[in-house]
């Protein structure tokens, strides 16, 4: 029973960040650095099944929360991902969980 409840969590939260990605889509415009930094880490937390971290993430994606300064500082968050990678990822943490 509890692997079903954390199904029906991780299902929640991957299609509350479709509507999030839908969102920004349908602005016609990919998400801006602190965005993509969070729906991205949203998604590795729901890959690794930490649900309640996954959650905090997206509130923080919402909120356009400041990027932690030690991850700040990497040059590699200069190019934030699309809609289209951030989808993609998505898709496949989804079809590994079976969702």
């Amino acid at each position: 029973m509890v692997g079903e409840s954390d199904s029906e969590r991780a299902s929640l939260i991957v299609q509350r960040l479709r509507r999030m990605l839908q969102g920004i889509e349908q602005a016609r415009r990919n998400p801006n650095r602190r965005e993509a930094y969070h729906l991205g880490v949203a998604i590795e937390h729901v890959d690794a099944g930490e649900f309640t971290e996954s959650e905090q993430a997206i509130r923080s994606a919402e909120r356009v929360d400041p990027i932690p300064p030690e991850i700040a500082a990497q040059p590699g968050l200069n190019q934030p991902p699309t809609v289209a990678q951030l989808r993609a990822a998505l898709d496949q943490v989804a079809r590994d969980k079976a969702l």
